[in-house]
């Protein structure tokens, strides 16, 4: 197993704010970056205590960054203009009341990264959907100015068909980058393509936390993730029939 671990230090959970999961100074996280199937299976037989939230998404579609800003860490996510940079499962335990798991990029325009998708990054993927014991949301992060690839519908009707998943989320990032028509462009597109329904909340997002209106991105999502982790617990996946495992893309 090549799974690393280590701990941010940061101020003691006795002096941080009990009203919310996520603090707006210091938080505590712990990490465990799971790069093959069997270090993915350990991990989560022992953060079984923990509710769970996935972070999908395409490749520099802005993962990473959301993380780091979330969690006000820098560089706690390995967050790259370089498409590819998360190869592997990676488990944040955040402050220790529940999980953030980060999974590997898919594949954009690189044909180089859909091979160690298909070959490495995928199978994560599936060995941690089929292990989960309380996922309470997914959250599928996209780069508003990116039209929806044919991958990505795959890959959330996958989801959908085959866990039993109380919450979804659409996060549209970069959202500093557009103007007021290609972001409404944007998502509607997204949410159309991606089979998102009127009861799937979406969001717009960036990270820049001198902007306003990414500051109130990150209320939003920290406020969606308090909610989730709220709903009851729904122990297992729903798996009609073994074909609904098989690789979506």
């Amino acid at each position: 197993m090549n799974d690393k671990k280590f701990n941010v230090k940061s101020t003691p959970s006795s002096e941080r704010s009990t009203l919310h999961l996520v603090d707006n100074k210091h938080n505590s996280v712990e990490v465990i970056r799971c790069d093959n199937e069997e270090s993915v299976k350990i991990a989560l037989k022992d953060l079984e205590k923990y509710p769970h939230v996935c972070i999908a998404g395409v490749s520099n579609a802005g993962k990473s960054s959301m993380i780091n800003h979330l969690v006000r860490k820098r560089n706690l996510a390995k967050a790259s203009s370089v498409p590819g940079k998360t190869r592997s499962v990676d488990l944040f335990i955040i402050n220790d009341k529940f999980v953030l798991a980060d999974f590997p990029g898919m594949p954009s325009t690189d044909p180089q990264l859909d091979g160690q998708w298909r070959a490495k990054w995928r199978p994560l993927v599936k060995e941690y959907m089929a292990n989960v014991v309380d996922l309470r949301a997914f959250i599928y992060i996209h780069d508003v100015r990116w039209p929806i690839a044919p991958d990505e519908v795959k890959f959330n009707k996958w989801m959908r068909r085959s866990f039993d998943i109380p919450s979804f989320l659409l996060v549209l990032s970069k959202d500093d980058k557009v103007g007021h028509n290609q972001r409404l462009m944007g998502l509607n597109n997204a949410r159309n393509k991606l089979g998102f329904t009127d009861k799937d909340r979406h969001l717009h997002y960036c990270s820049d936390n001198s902007i306003a209106s990414c500051r109130n991105g990150r209320r939003h999502v920290l406020r969606y993730i308090e909610n989730a982790l709220a709903l009851e617990n729904r122990q297992g996946k729903s798996t009609p029939n073994p074909g609904d495992l098989e690789d979506p893309i």
